[in-house]
């Protein structure tokens, strides 16, 4: 089993965190290639893909975009899982409690671009992480809605978060694979 961990990141966070979790995959056995999108020319080589980037304006970047448009086919015939970092995480927030409960009721932390490919081909499942917000990353104007809504600027990463759903998608590959072995 090969699996690629495919990437777009602005301000190397979200970077770290797919190649961490590319290791964590790999610590399971599973054979795994991390890169930004920008540097992949064919998915075919992979039996399973996870796809991430950060999230600005509730958008992956417009090289995560590029990539979903390149290999639409190829990515809805193998396991796909996506990931998202910025304020709002699954289980985590850069923003205070009230603000991060508003903006999960919303779900306005999952990107747009998620949620278009989660109907046009089937996903695995999309999990959100917290980044690292820097204060000179925030445009000046939207510093003071970030502490408005109880924003702390610094490194959010929650490594233990990104480890278990790294293991749990390895598991996930394991049993597709003794799947395929076993002809089920």
């Amino acid at each position: 089993m090969r699996a690629l961990v495919a990437y777009a990141s602005a301000h190397r966070s979200t970077a770290e965190m797919a190649e961490r979790l590319a290791d964590r995959i790999r610590k399971e056995g599973i054979e795994v290639t991390a890169a930004p999108v920008t540097s992949i020319h064919d998915v075919t080589a992979f039996d399973a893909v996870v796809l991430g980037g950060d999230v600005h304006e509730r958008a992956w970047p417009p090289e995560a975009d590029a990539f979903v448009r390149r290999f639409r086919d190829e990515l809805g015939r193998r396991p796909l899982w996506l990931f998202s970092v910025g304020l709002v995480g699954d289980r985590s927030s850069a923003l205070g409690r009230r603000a991060t409960r508003w903006v999960r009721g919303l779900h306005y932390y999952e990107p747009a671009d998620v949620l278009e490919l989660r109907d046009a081909i089937p996903i695995r499942g999309h999990h959100a992480f917290v980044g690292v917000v820097e204060h000179d990353d925030v445009p000046r104007g939207r510093r003071v809605l970030f502490r408005a809504m109880g924003g702390q600027f610094g490194d959010h990463r929650d490594w233990i978060d990104v480890d278990e759903w790294g293991h749990a998608i390895a598991r996930q590959l394991e049993l597709l694979e003794l799947a395929l072995v076993s002809g089920a």
